[in-house]
């Protein structure tokens, strides 16, 4: 009876230092709990799953290889690759790359294979939050959206066309002719050319070159040429 008893405290002590907590442990994928066959326990303050559950989830597939003792893990579009060869711990592939854990090896409990599962979800690429309080394990697959788009409008490059200068257009107008009058034209005694009295060549005439003329055929007939501005 004595000799039974301490081959049960021997087999106690050889567990991984002692499971706990399997029913108050929580694991979240992006807020919504995960259900597994076995509950997460603690072993070696790691958290330890049933990693099929969690992977499934995400989106991978998962095989396990009895004979090297292997958990291949992959993500849509990886081919499975074979390559782990048995020895003494449990192996885990992630995308056919092996996941080292340092810490705490996976371990079979129950007939369950129990991995820490912080390390494969971070070789998925995926962050995990431990909260002591609520003995949650929160692994978010949000990747990349810390920082929310920016909502600011982007205000138009207005130096890359300059805007150009108002141009003056330049109007070239026909010259109005002198209004014409019933008065008579005047003549210039020096240059000899008749004008309408209000052209402007007569308010700069000179009032001893200026003649009178009555008609456009006298000014004629006196030897006078019509000016080239009022055109009379």
């Amino acid at each position: 009876m004595k000799r039974a008893l301490w081959l049960i405290l021997v087999f106690a002590f050889m567990l991984p230092n002692a499971a706990y907590a399997a029913n108050d442990i929580t694991v979240t994928i992006d807020s919504v709990p995960v259900a597994f066959e076995m509950p997460p326990q603690i072993i070696n303050d790691r958290v330890m799953v049933q990693i099929r559950a969690i992977v499934e989830r995400l989106g991978c597939t998962v095989e396990w290889d009895d004979a090297t003792q292997t958990s291949y893990i992959n993500q849509p579009g990886v081919p499975l690759s074979r390559t782990a060869v048995k020895g003494q711990d449990i192996n885990v592939y992630v995308n056919n790359q092996p996941v080292e854990f340092p810490d705490q090896k996976p371990v079979l409990y129950h007939d369950y294979v129990l991995i820490p599962s912080r390390g494969v979800i971070e070789a998925l690429g995926y962050s995990v939050e431990w909260n002591d309080t609520t003995q949650t394990q929160a692994i978010s697959t949000i990747t990349g959206l810390a920082t929310p788009p920016s909502t600011i409008p982007v205000k138009p490059d207005v130096t890359a066309s300059p805007t150009p200068k108002p141009v003056t257009p330049v109007i070239t107008a026909t010259p109005t002719p002198m209004p014409k009058t019933s008065d008579g034209y005047i003549g210039n005694l020096n240059t000899h050319v008749f004008h309408y009295p209000d052209c402007s060549s007569v308010q700069r005439m000179s009032e001893k070159n200026k003649v009178y003329l009555p008609n456009r055929e006298t000014a004629i007939n006196d030897g006078y040429v019509p000016c080239q501005i009022c055109k009379p």
